[in-house]
């Protein structure tokens, strides 16, 4: 049970949002570019029990569901240091403890960020210094054009979405700067990774 819930303006007239943040007796808030506001008919409830994450938590996530209903798992911020670390002594070896700098790489973020990949990516973007090119949701021609845009040399796609790209018959002059595209959260079969 969140004791806040934030969206946009246009989320809060999706059915069953405004209704589900009244029942949890969280707080809504209407995100717009400028502000936030208060959405009418919510209040913060107390004595509901809402989530509470322990001391030194970076996150609460959700797990797939896989074994059953999802359950919560705390990412702690020592969890999240050591695993941002040790991505960093991977890709920057013995420059990985060398003084954070700003970069002119680009990290498409297309993965919904409560997922704990997109989670994880994000933090390592931010600790290596790179720039964000956060996509709403995944759409083939328009990651491309991101590719093509930002320059991008690394890439994160899931196998649906390596078989969305192919299947979209995307221009090649689009990814003309992509070297590496990463693949996790479900097995790449070696005919799509082909």
């Amino acid at each position: 049970r969140p004791g806040v819930l934030a969206a946009l303006a246009d989320d809060w007239d999706r059915p069953g949002l405004l209704a589900g943040v009244q029942a949890a007796g969280a707080l809504g808030l209407s995100l717009d570019d400028a502000s936030a506001a208060p959405v009418p008919g919510t209040g913060y409830a107390r004595g509901v029990p809402h989530h509470a994450a322990p001391p030194g938590t970076a996150a609460s996530m959700l797990t797939s569901g896989t074994t059953g209903t999802p359950k919560r798992v705390a990412v702690t911020l020592a969890g999240l240091a050591h695993a941002v670390h040790a991505a960093t002594v991977h890709h920057e070896g013995e420059r990985a403890d060398a003084p954070p700098r700003l970069r002119d790489a680009t990290s498409i973020i297309d993965l919904p960020l409560f997922n704990v990949t997109s989670y994880l990516d994000v933090a390592m973007t931010v600790a290596a210094g790179r720039r964000i090119c956060l996509m709403r949701r995944f759409e083939p021609l328009a990651w491309a054009e991101a590719v093509r845009d930002h320059q991008v040399v690394v890439a994160l796609l899931v196998p649906a979405a390596m078989r969305m790209v192919l299947d979209a018959d995307v221009p090649p002059d689009r990814l003309t700067s992509l070297r590496v595209a990463r693949s996790g959260s479900a097995p790449l079969d070696p005919e799509l990774a082909e």
